[in-house]
């Protein structure tokens, strides 16, 4: 993610954070870490730093960026960062299919898996989550609620499905019947 955010350059990621979280607010928060990385003027490999220091095709960590937000590596369980970032798609896959900005399951599997490359050995985001079980992805999404607040609530669809021991995938077969 760091040397995709350098690429793309950093202030550009922050524009599209700040458009994110106006339209959803609660759901996609905007990080403090931005501001300190826009005041020093880390944008990235267009203007040399960000993330890394672009000297040539050679890059080195951006040491200042280190000292700024330390970390353990112990603290979080690499189990649970999958949980947070994978759940939190396949919540917001959640509103799309309620919301009618997509209208199945599989159209939304093929876009992420042709735009973004999602593996496709995993059938797309909503067939791996009914793999995994939406009433197993609630359970976790309200743990994380409780942990580190709201942008993990569960969309609507999602605690539906949960409550009744369903499935994305079952939603196209259910022809214009509501959930």
């Amino acid at each position: 993610p760091f040397t995709l955010m350098d690429e793309i350059g950093i202030d550009v990621g922050f524009k599209v954070a700040e458009v994110l979280t106006d339209a959803f607010k609660e759901r996609m928060p905007l990080g403090n870490s931005y501001k300190f990385l826009i005041e020093n003027n880390f944008y990235g490999k267009k203007n040399g730093i960000g993330f890394y220091i672009h000297s040539g095709k050679k890059k080195t960590i951006n040491n200042k960026i280190v000292q700024q937000f330390p970390h353990k590596r112990s603290a979080i369980k690499q189990d649970e960062i999958i949980e947070r970032t994978i759940f939190l798609m396949i919540n917001e896959a959640a509103y799309c299919l309620h919301e009618k900005i997509i209208e199945q399951p599989r159209y939304l599997d093929m876009s992420l898996i042709l735009g973004i490359g999602f593996p496709p050995f995993r059938g797309g985001l909503l067939k791996y989550a009914d793999k995994i079980k939406p009433v197993y992805i609630v359970e976790r999404l309200k743990h994380y609620e409780e942990l580190y607040g709201s942008r993990f609530k569960p969309a609507k669809l999602l605690k539906e499905l949960a409550d009744k021991n369903g499935y994305f995938y079952e939603i196209s077969s259910l022809e214009n019947k509501k959930i």
